[in-house]
Parts: structure tokens; C-alpha cells; sequence
């Protein structure tokens, strides 16, 4: 039988545990969402032998976040470098000046 000091020990463990799990799967989950990927994904990590490939797969793949910001930045240079088309605000703007009042 457990003295009610082991026992308190036992429930003490216990709690600081499941905290640990807890912080390790919210961990997992803004990693996941932070990289762009869907952050139920981050359950695969208490998963053996699947938590080694998700891990590889976070650290060599490609994310979507990264992949979207390459894209983004290609259109940006795209339209930056691309000339204005006629009528466009941008061709005019230099050319606007407050009219000179001369007295």
C-alpha cells in the first residue's frame, strides 16, 4: 500500500508530465502553423518512428510559407521591372508638380 507521501510524489509526476506533453504538442503546433502547414499535423510527432520522418520532412522540405513568399516576391519584380501601362498613375507622378505662382 502507498504511503500518502508516494502518493502525493506519484500525482506530483503525473501533473509535471501531462504539462510536458501539453508544452511539447503546443510547441509542435505553432512550429507547424508557422511554417505554413496545417497545425493538426503536429499530432504526428507523439506518433514513434513517424516523429523522426515528420521532422525530416519540416527540416528538408520545402513549406508552403516559403514558397509563397518566392512567389510574391517574383510577382513584385515582375510588376516592378514591367513598364506602366499608358494612362497608368505611376508614369504621371514624377510629373506632378504644385504650379509655380509667381507673384
Amino acid at each position: 500500500m502507498m504511503t500518502t507521501d508516494a502518493g502525493f510524489f506519484c500525482a506530483v509526476l503525473v501533473a509535471l508530465l501531462l504539462g510536458a506533453v501539453l508544452l511539447t504538442g503546443l510547441i509542435w503546433w505553432k512550429i507547424f502553423g508557422k511554417a505554413g502547414y496545417p497545425e493538426w499535423l503536429s499530432l504526428l510527432m507523439f506518433v514513434p518512428l513517424v516523429n523522426l520522418f515528420a521532422l525530416l520532412w519540416l527540416a528538408f522540405g520545402e513549406w508552403p510559407l516559403l514558397a509563397e513568399l518566392r512567389r510574391l516576391r517574383a510577382e513584385v519584380r515582375r510588376r516592378d521591372t514591367a513598364p506602366a501601362p499608358a494612362g497608368d498613375f505611376r508614369d504621371q507622378l514624377w510629373q506632378c508638380r504644385p504650379p509655380i505662382r509667381l507673384r
